[in-house]
């Protein structure tokens, strides 16, 4: 990110944190839940929803441009299946806004015209090639690696993200490595404890985080998580509050253009018909509900939520990977 973008972005932070001034920073927008894949631990894709459409969205998107949005992080399912996304990425780039793009790579190779334009995408790696596969879907492994290589062709920054099992809890020296072959940085979490048949045994998981800090206290430049995020993580499965900043700086927007703190609470979004299409972006965002939550483990968010609390640590890793 440029830095005039970073300064402003700075100043809305400390506007938000002293002033109550709500400004939607960053927001993860899930264009479509239709997916290619089916990984274990999903719990999102192939629901059935009525998407936006082009137009739809292309207003939305000038509304978060006016309300000051830096960063819009377009995920799915598999964003890819929308045969719009190519003018969705142009739209926002026009605006000025920072593109990130969150995909299982399947179908980069036939799709890498329509994405060009993205300022960073985000893969997932889980393992070697038997590890990873056993955990998402057989031949993810070989896609993924294929992904990597056409973005890096095409000069589009890319960042990997790990998600740590029961399977893969032992791997996690091997995927670090793997990524520093691979030339890209990494960022790791837990899966979620309410999938109890994928949780990682909790001193291997400990063990495998002790190693990653380890890895960050002697330089490792392809972890892309800050000391602060990885001792907080660490933590897991035991409760680790954090001042979130979900609805404050950031939040999340469903196919169908639910407004919600983060992807983890929707319901009362839809229940208060808090919808960017309905309602708009900014009444929907400004009446989002204030979180409280006991816990957080998700990468993302734990960035964002660390950014608001200004540690220095995560400011300066975020500031390095973008």
């Amino acid at each position: 990110m440029k830095l005039d973008k970073m300064l402003s972005s700075g100043t809305s932070v400390i506007l938000a944190k002293f002033l109550g001034k709500k400004v939607p920073l960053a927001v993860g927008w899930e264009l479509t839940h239709k997916c290619n894949h089916t990984c274990k631990y999903c719990i999102t894709c192939n629901k059935f929803n009525n998407e936006l459409t082009t137009k739809q969205i292309f207003k939305i998107v000038d509304e978060l441009k006016e309300m000051g949005c830096q960063v819009i992080g377009y995920t799915g399912g598999e964003a890819l299946l929308r045969n719009d996304l190519k003018q969705i990425i142009h739209y926002t780039k026009k605006k000025g806004i920072y593109v990130m793009l969150t995909t299982n790579g399947g179908l980069v190779p036939e799709k890498i015209n329509d994405i060009l334009e993205v300022d960073n995408v985000q893969l997932t790696l889980d393992g070697p090639k038997r590890i990873n596969d056993l955990q998402r879907e057989k031949g993810m492994y070989d896609e993924t690696i294929k992904a990597i290589k056409i973005f890096k062709e095409n000069s589009i920054k890319t960042t990997l993200n790990c998600v740590i099992t029961k399977y893969n809890q032992d791997h996690v020296p091997q995927i670090l490595a793997e990524a520093e072959e691979l030339g890209v940085s990494i960022a790791f979490q837990p899966v979620a404890k309410n999938l109890k048949q994928l949780v990682p045994d909790a001193k291997k998981y400990r063990k495998a985080l002790d190693y990653l800090i380890s890895e960050k206290e002697n330089g490792n430049k392809n972890l892309n998580q800050s000391i602060s995020i990885l001792k907080h993580i660490s933590r897991w499965p035991n409760e680790s509050p954090i001042t979130c900043a979900a609805g404050i700086i950031y939040c999340r927007i469903d196919p169908e253009g639910y407004v919600a703190p983060c992807n983890m609470i929707y319901q009362e979004s839809k229940v208060n018909e808090l919808n960017a299409a309905k309602v708009g972006f900014k009444n929907a965002f400004n009446n989002l509900p204030k979180m409280d939550c006991k816990e957080c483990w998700h990468h993302s968010r734990l960035d964002l939520n660390f950014i608001y609390n200004f540690d220095i640590n995560t400011i300066l890793s975020v500031a390095k990977h973008q």
